[in-house]
């Protein structure tokens, strides 16, 4: 009986020993699952970072993309201003041309009117007159007339004679 009972008793401490080892296996086992599990979370964490890294790269290269044809859309709108611009000047330009150019055929109409019916001479004094002025005009005509020599003398006397009425009204006190 002693026997069986020792028998008994390696059984039982066997199948404690079996069952000890069956649970370090087990609690090796779940460690490892563990450990499996926590790297698995790692290395999806790892390609969770790494997506993001690559979806804010591609957004930095789609904003600059933006950017860059933001860019060249105001260049373009710039160039189409200039191009605007300067198609309104040249209109401007020609628009003026055009009335210089009827301005010019209207005077010389004109001036061939006037040819026509008052003489080259006329005409030619008319254009002085335009040119120089109402004073240049008589003392042309004076030059024609008289010469050189009178017109001087002319010019000098109406200085001294206005000059000395000038002079004279200012003392007497009148009220110019």
């Amino acid at each position: 009986m002693r026997r069986a009972m020792e028998r008994d008793g390696e059984r039982r401490a066997m199948e404690r020993d079996g069952e000890r080892r069956a649970m370090e296996r087990d609690g090796e086992r779940r460690a490892m699952e563990r450990d499996e599990e926590r790297e698995g979370e790692r290395r999806a964490m790892e390609r969770d970072e790494e997506r993001a890294g690559e979806r804010r790269a591609m957004e930095r290269d789609e904003r600059r993309a933006m950017e860059r044809d933001e860019e060249r859309d105001g260049e373009r709108r710039e160039m189409r201003g200039e191009m605007e611009r300067g198609e309104r000047w040249r209109e401007e330009r020609d628009e003026g041309r055009d009335g210089e150019r009827r301005e010019m055929e209207r005077g010389e109409r004109w001036r061939e009117r006037w040819r026509e019916s008052y003489g080259e001479r006329a005409m030619e004094r008319e254009l002085w007159r335009e040119s120089y002025g109402e004073r240049a005009m008589e003392r042309e005509l004076w030059r024609e007339s008289y010469g050189e020599r009178a017109m001087e003398r002319g010019e000098r006397w109406r200085e001294e004679s206005y000059g000395e009425m000038e002079r004279g009204g200012e003392r007497c006190g009148e009220i110019n």
